[in-house]
């Protein structure tokens, strides 16, 4: 994946997620919020780019993040990480309210085999984009005869996921943030 691909990717999670009840809750400052995600998320791009499955769809601006099966374990570079960039970005106290939250996700998540979509973003919801840059994702599941999973912080997405044949398998409050949904498609 060429670099400036990884740039606009970044630009695209951070201005999509900017308004995710779950990135507002991290990232409390509305003038810094898009910096922020666009920072914090690109780790995940980069991780992704490097040991999962991005489908970047430059001319619409829509990308997914995703994981099949037998992809390897994301890596992660040594700096920065994911928890000492999010301390850097909201300080040591709300990182740790953020993390003591997050860590139960772990505990709805999918055990069996499945198509893993952490992340999906267009620049210019409902015109489609979204639909494109998750269609891979859903075609390797497809393929492999496995399900697919992800979670969602935002009740304006959960249509969406429903029209493409996702379900709701449980809900998670997290702590004092947002209520997190983990959907499922067999």
């Amino acid at each position: 994946m060429l670099t400036s691909d990884l740039v606009a990717i970044r630009e695209v999670l951070g201005r999509a997620y900017a308004a995710d009840p779950l990135t507002e809750w991290i990232f409390r400052d509305p003038a810094t919020r898009t910096d922020a995600c666009a920072a914090w998320y690109g780790l995940f791009a980069e991780a992704y780019a490097a040991n999962g499955q991005v489908t970047w769809l430059a001319e619409q601006r829509a990308v997914c993040l995703w994981r099949t099966p037998d992809d390897a374990p994301l890596s992660w570079p040594a700096v920065p990480t994911v928890g000492g960039l999010l301390t850097a970005l909201v300080g040591a106290e709300h990182a740790a309210a953020v993390g003591d939250a997050l860590h139960p996700i772990e505990t709805i998540r999918v055990r069996e085999p499945h198509v893993y979509v952490n992340f999906l973003a267009a620049e210019s919801p409902g015109h489609g984009a979204g639909e494109r840059a998750l269609a891979p994702a859903l075609t390797a599941a497809r393929a492999a005869g496995v399900g697919v999973a992800l979670e969602s912080t935002n009740p304006r997405n959960l249509s969406f996921y429903e029209r493409h044949g996702f379900t709701r398998r449980a809900t998670l409050p997290l702590g004092g943030g947002p209520q997190l949904v983990s959907l499922w498609r067999a």
